[in-house]
C-alpha cells in the first residue's frame, strides 16, 4: 500500500534511529533501544540526474580487430580443465585465472588471479579449509605462505593437489581454489562442481574471443544498469542514448547493443526485481509477527514495533535496500500487497553503488542480463561447451 506522507514511520513512533545492531541479540525491553548502535543499513534514495551528467566508465581495453577464423590455439591462454556440475560446464581454468560462464549469481565474468588447485573429498571438508584460510588471512599485515595450507591439509591427507596441466581424466571430489599472490595466500573459493577435462570438441582457437566477449559483457551490463539507476530514464532509453555514444567507438560493444534490445526493458527488470526478492521468507516472518500480535491494539505496542524493527534490520537483508521505516504497522494485515506496491524499480535503485559488489540481490538481477547476452552470442555452443541453462 502507498505510504501516507503525514504518517510517522515505525521508528519515528518509537523515537529511535534506524540503525543496525551488531554482535548482540536484540533488546528485549523498549528501554534498551537507547543502547542500540551501528550504521544505517542503506543510504537515502539517490537523486536522479540527467543521463548527460552521469559519468561514463571507459571501455575495457580488449582486442578490436576482426580475427580471421583459424584453427590455431590461443596465444594468450592454455586451458587446463573445466569445472562442471550435473554435466553442465561452469568455468574454464588456465594459468593466471579463469573464465566463468553462465552463472545465476552474477553472470559470466573473468577472474585474473593466480591460484593453486585442490580437491577435497566432501563439501564440509572443503568449507573447513575455506574457514581456515579466512581465519589465517584476517590480519592483512600477516603473510601466510601457501606451504602452510599444504602442511595443514595436503600433507595430512585431507586433500590432493590438482596439477596445472591439461587433464585427461575427471578428478573426483569438491574443487577448491587457493588464491595466491606470489607465495602468499589471499583467499579461497569452494566450487559448486568438480573438475573435468576440457570438452573434447572444444575450440581452443576461440579462447581469446571468449575472454574479450565476457570482459565486454561485464563492462556493458554494469554500465547500462548504472546509468539506468542514476538517470531516471527507461532501460530502453538508456540503451538508445548510450548506443549513439559507443557504436562508432567500439564494434564489439556496438554488437552487444543489438543483442540487448529484446530483453533490456523495464518490464524485464521489474520482473527480476520481484523474482529475486526473498518474498516467501519475508511474508513468513511478517506472518509470525502478526500471529504474535494479532489485534490492532497489540500491534501498537512497543514490543510489536521492536519485533518488526529487529527483523527488518537483520543480517538476512544485507545487500537489500532497507524496508525499516517504510513498512508500517498496518502493513501487517497484507504483506503481499506491501511487496506488490514497494518492491519495484525505485526500490532496486536504492542499492548504493558501494554495496553493489557485495549485494547478492544486485548480482542476481545484473547476472540475468549478462547471462542472456552471452547466450545471445552463441559463442559457448560454437566452442563445443554445454553451459548451465538459466530460466527465462
Amino acid at each position: 500500500m502507498s505510504m501516507n506522507p503525514q504518517k510517522p514511520s515505525l521508528m519515528q513512533n518509537m523515537n529511535v534511529s534506524r540503525k543496525k545492531t551488531f554482535g548482540k541479540p536484540a533488546s528485549k525491553s523498549i528501554l534498551d533501544l537507547a543502547n542500540m548502535t551501528g550504521i544505517p543499513r542503506m543510504p537515502p534514495i539517490p537523486k536522479k540526474v540527467p543521463l548527460s551528467e552521469v559519468s561514463v566508465d571507459p571501455i575495457p581495453k580488449v582486442s578490436e580487430k576482426v580475427v580471421t577464423p583459424t584453427t590455431l590455439p590461443s596465444t594468450r591462454f592454455n586451458p587446463f580443465f573445466m569445472s562442471q556440475k550435473d554435466e553442465m560446464d561452469g568455468s574454464i581454468y588456465y594459468d593466471g585465472g579463469h573464465i566463468r560462464l553462465i552463472y545465476e549469481d552474477g553472470g559470466p565474468d573473468v577472474f585474473d588471479y593466480d591460484s593453486l588447485y585442490f580437491s577435497f573429498p566432501s563439501e564440509n571438508a572443503a568449507k573447513s579449509a575455506q574457514l581456515w584460510v579466512s581465519n589465517q588471512t584476517k590480519d592483512q599485515t600477516k603473510k601466510v605462505h601457501f606451504n602452510e595450507f599444504k602442511s595443514e591439509f595436503q600433507q595430512k591427507g585431507y586433500c590432493i593437489e590438482i596439477p596445472k596441466v591439461k587433464l585427461q581424466e575427471p578428478i573426483a571430489g569438491i574443487f577448491f581454489e587457493l588464491i595466491v599472490n606470489g607465495n602468499n595466500i589471499i583467499g579461497s573459493h569452494v566450487s559448486r562442481g568438480g573438475v573435468v577435462p576440457i570438452a573434447p570438441d572444444f575450440k581452443y582457437e576461440k579462447m581469446d574471443e571468449l575472454y574479450d566477449t565476457v570482459k565486454n559483457i561485464d563492462w556493458f551490463t554494469n554500465e547500462i544498469i548504472k546509468q539506468f539507476m542514476n538517470s531516471g530514464l527507461t532501460l530502453s532509453n538508456v540503451l538508445e542514448s548510450l548506443k549513439l555514444m559507443y557504436e562508432k567507438k567500439s564494434p564489439l560493444i556496438a554488437k552487444l547493443f543489438e543483442f540487448a534490445i529484446p530483453f533490456f526493458t523495464d518490464d524485464m527488470i521489474t520482473k527480476l526485481i520481484k523474482r529475486f526478492f526473498p518474498e516467501n521468507h519475508f511474508i513468513g516472518e511478517i506472518s509470525k509477527i502478526k500471529d504474535q500480535f494479532p489485534s490492532l491494539e497489540q500491534q501498537q505496542l512497543p514490543e510489536c514495533q521492536l519485533a518488526l524493527h529487529t527483523f527488518l534490520t537483520s543480517d538476512f537483508f544485507f545487500g537489500y535496500p532497507t524496508l525499516d521505516g517504510i513498512f508500517q504497522i498496518n502493513d501487517l494485515t497484507d504483506p503481499q500487497k506491501f511487496i506488490d506496491d514497494h518492491i519495484n524499480i525505485a526500490y532496486f535503485c536504492r542499492i548504493d553503488s558501494a554495496m553493489q559488489e557485495n549485494s547478492i540481490y544486485f548480482m542476481r538481477v545484473i547476472g540475468y542480463f549478462k547471462n542472456q547476452l552471452l547466450q545471445a552470442t552463441h559463442l559457448l555452443q560454437d566452442m563445443g561447451l554445454n553451459p548451465m541453462h538459466i530460466a527465462e
